[in-house]
């Protein structure tokens, strides 16, 4: 027996009873054609008020070209819903007063809004194929905090009203685009794609993450993506590049710890770090070569600086450091490394602060 003669196995008994009654051609069930042949006017508000749990069957609904207005609106108890693929909206009210609703699924293609969805439940998951296609799809919902499973780059509307903890980031996503959680202080814990290449401008600026680690795919990262992020601690930037930009971590008052990539040459803009406020020590790559922005550490109060480059980095005089900080340089048998720094125009302003790291490369204690 084909695929289009076989009678779909509705798991709701309530939703299999509405289909057979509206949408089959023999009365005794509904075959993967009946609803293949159904249209949105005719699915209209047939299930309007029911009290369905689960329709992901509505995935068979091929011919489905919309959802209509107030379609499922006041269904209390619908938890599940999955919509077929290329629908082109969701109508006024369709899944509104769906006080049950957890889980909606979209078909390739849909590239609809969900419009209207008042009163709806706590949503948990969202499932869509694409990034593209949830960026098209969003519009005024919330997700729930604790599960964690949120396929979202831009994920401001869906935050009105329930605080995130948590950011999946759906693992196609190659690029985060500039501003996608910027202010979302709620959410403390992001987990980034493992094919990531880039984190676009604000990306993540005054959200409430405490430690991340940026993966080496990563080979652009824009400025500002870090800034004001109060209660940051500890980052690992293990990504392929070559600058800092402006402003990249400036106002992050609780950053301890920054473990900078070896691809590492320059600084570029204004305020890096400026207002780093619990910001203690950090270590530059032997890569490193030029402090090209101005007031990188203005407001930080480090106590060291080791410096791994053996050729002093230009634009010391654009460091705003300040005065009881030590530099530590590396180890050489005959401290010419040591001495090119205490002569270098700009660090020999602080020639009496600098000091050689141990042969092993430990700091040494003075």
């Amino acid at each position: 027996m084909g695929l289009n003669n076989r009678y779909i196995k509705f798991e709701d008994s309530e939703v299999e009873r509405i289909c057979i009654a509206n949408f089959s051609s023999d009365g005794k069930g509904v075959t993967y054609e009946d609803a293949a042949a159904v249209t949105s006017a005719q699915l209209g508000t047939k299930f309007r008020g029911s009290s369905i749990v689960t329709f992901d069957e509505l995935r068979y609904f091929t011919g489905l070209t919309y959802i209509p207005d107030w379609a499922f609106y006041e269904s209390y108890s619908l938890k599940s819903i999955t919509f077929p693929n290329g629908l082109s909206s969701t109508g006024y009210g369709s899944l509104g007063r769906c006080t049950s609703l957890e889980r909606i699924s979209f078909g390739r293609g849909s590239v609809t809004p969900i419009a209207s969805m008042g009163g709806a439940g706590l949503l948990k998951r969202l499932n869509v194929y694409s990034i593209e296609q949830y960026l098209q799809l969003c519009s005024g919902f919330s997700l729930d905090s604790t599960t964690g499973c949120f396929s979202s780059e831009d994920p401001h509307l869906l935050v009105q009203e329930q605080e995130i903890t948590r950011f999946v980031f759906p693992s196609d996503v190659t690029e985060i685009k500039g501003s996608v959680l910027k202010g979302i202080s709620s959410i403390t814990e992001i987990v980034l794609p493992p094919n990531l290449t880039a984190i676009g401008k604000y990306a993540f600026y005054g959200t409430g993450i405490v430690s991340l680690t940026i993966p080496s795919t990563v080979t652009a990262l824009y400025d500002q993506a870090f800034s004001g992020c109060e209660s940051l601690r500890n980052i690992t930037i293990n990504a392929t590049i070559t600058a800092l930009n402006s402003r990249m971590f400036n106002g992050c008052s609780s950053l301890t710890s920054v473990v900078l990539p070896q691809t590492l040459e320059t600084t570029e803009g204004w305020d890096v770090f400026a207002a780093c406020s619990s910001l203690k020590t950090i270590t530059l790559p032997a890569s490193f070569t030029a402090f090209n922005s101005y007031r990188t550490f203005q407001g930080v109060p480090l106590e060291s600086m080791i410096i791994l480059a053996t050729t002093p980095p230009a634009g010391a005089s654009n460091l705003s450091i300040n005065n009881s900080c030590k530099f530590y340089v590396p180890y050489s048998s005959d401290h010419s490394v040591l001495n090119a720094y205490k002569s270098e125009n700009g660090w020999s302003n602080f020639s009496n602060r600098f000091y050689e790291l141990n042969q092993d490369g430990s700091v040494p204690n003075n």
